[in-house]
């Protein structure tokens, strides 16, 4: 039987592991999002990673001409040859300097990718 001790240690052994597995790329900020980009809206956006990142390029670009950070899709789970989940991030700056995320607006309402983390 397990005690309710080792079912909590047990769980945060599972989650720390899968938080190492989702650890953001080099290059990427903190507006980066963890997205499933085999949810896309456009069936051509989930053939291969590659054709979601082009989506998910025009996707950022089209919200903003001063987009200034544009990651996407670094795989980090590949389940199988047309899916996966992957880091994605569509940062802008305004003619003031200030940055702001443009990554969750993108992936749900362009896109329509999962955002999972």
């Amino acid at each position: 039987m397990v005690s309710a001790f080792n079912l909590a240690f047990i769980l945060c052994v599972v989650s720390v592991a899968q938080a190492a597995t989702y650890k953001k790329p080099q290059g990427f900020t903190e507006n980066a999002i963890l997205v499933k980009w085999t949810t896309a809206q456009d069936t051509k956006c989930r053939i291969s990673v590659a054709a979601a990142d082009q989506c998910w390029l025009k996707a950022c670009s089209d919200r903003t001409s001063q987009a200034f950070v544009v990651n996407l899709l670094v795989p980090t789970i590949e389940e199988g040859p047309n899916s996966g989940n992957a880091w994605a991030e569509c940062t802008a700056k305004t003619s003031t300097g200030k940055t702001y995320s443009l990554s969750g607006t993108v992936a749900e309402d362009d896109v329509y990718m999962t955002v999972i983390g």
